[in-house]
């Protein structure tokens, strides 16, 4: 049996969260570095914002009469470990900036990035434009960031959410992010589909996993365990904490008693569970793969097993399916 006494299992669970606190493995919402990371956030739509609205300015001004902006604002979407509250107090945070049609990945990574340079908080920043997933690194008031693009065909949506977080009057707050769906993949180029897949998969795992708390705990306990061992580092070959969170994902969605796991008894099945993986069976948090696209979304390459030579293929659970 994984457990013999609940009460028991309840303690290490305390136990491992606080040790968890201690070594910084697990960031509170209350800490300095906690606002700084909102604080950039915000910062940054601000200036996603600003840059829309002078660059449509520069376009429409003749004669020195402006053109008002009536287009819809950027949203900026939070993703992987700092959106799943499972980051270190030296991560980055992964964020995708959403904009209007009328805004190109060639406008992104060309005015915007001459413009970010510009500001003096940022700082070290590199664009890589031509990479499988393009995106723009750089250091904003301290905090490193990893921005993606992304652009709707049809921004009613987006409208709707600024005008809606208007109404409620909340700050940018990760549980307060723009969410994607099927219906924002429309007239998405493959670049822009799989920069928007972070945040669809990091929003899938916060729906599908029923005790986000204990999970939290749980894979800030395996990021640490993948640390300490030296096998923590998808640059190295090595799995990364998006890779961990589907895998433990995949746990707790198929063991449905897990809801009411203690994050101690969940740590000892995700260890059992791999321990015993017939691999190269892929990882998946769907039934099948995901291979049909959503309506009036165009056809994408999707995972095949006859194609792949992973050890541990893990596969994404929104269209296209794909290895992470």
């Amino acid at each position: 049996p994984l457990y013999t006494d609940l009460e028991q299992e309840i303690a290490k669970s305390a136990e491992l969260e606080k040790l968890l606190i201690r070594n910084g493995s697990i960031c509170t919402c209350s800490s300095d570095d906690e606002r700084n990371r909102r604080t950039a956030i915000e910062t940054l739509e601000t200036l996603a914002t600003k840059w829309v609205r002078e660059r449509h300015h520069n376009d429409t001004s003749v004669d020195g009469q402006d053109e008002e902006y009536t287009g819809v604002n950027p949203t900026i979407i939070t993703f992987g470990s700092y959106s799943l509250r499972v980051h270190r107090r030296d991560s980055d945070i992964d964020a995708l900036c959403l904009f209007d049609k009328i805004i190109t990945r060639e406008m992104f990574f060309s005015d915007f990035v001459d413009f970010l340079q510009q500001d003096s908080r940022v700082s070290d920043l590199l664009a890589i434009e031509n990479a499988f997933t393009p995106v723009v690194k750089f250091l904003l008031n301290g905090i490193y960031i990893d921005l993606l693009f992304a652009s709707v065909s049809d921004s009613t949506k987006l409208d709707t959410f600024h005008n809606l977080r208007q109404l409620k009057s909340f700050s940018m707050d990760v549980h307060h992010d723009y969410k994607v769906d099927d219906s924002d993949l429309v007239g998405m180029d493959e670049a822009s589909v799989r920069s928007l897949n972070g945040v669809r998969v990091t929003q899938f795992i916060e729906q599908k996993v029923k005790n986000l708390p204990n999970f939290r705990i749980c894979l800030c306990a395996i990021k640490a365990w993948a640390i300490e061992h030296g096998c923590y580092s998808n640059v190295l070959g090595f799995l990364g904490g998006i890779n961990f969170a589907l895998l433990l994902a995949h746990v707790c969605i198929e063991n449905p008693e897990s809801e009411s796991w203690p994050a101690s008894v969940l740590f000892k099945q995700f260890f059992r569970t791999f321990a015993l993986w017939e691999f190269p069976q892929p990882v998946m948090l769907t039934q099948e793969v995901n291979r049909n696209p959503p309506p009036n979304v165009a056809r994408m390459h999707v995972w095949d097993q006859r194609e792949s030579h992973d050890i541990l293929p893990i596969l994404t659970p929104v269209f296209p399916s794909s290895e992470f």
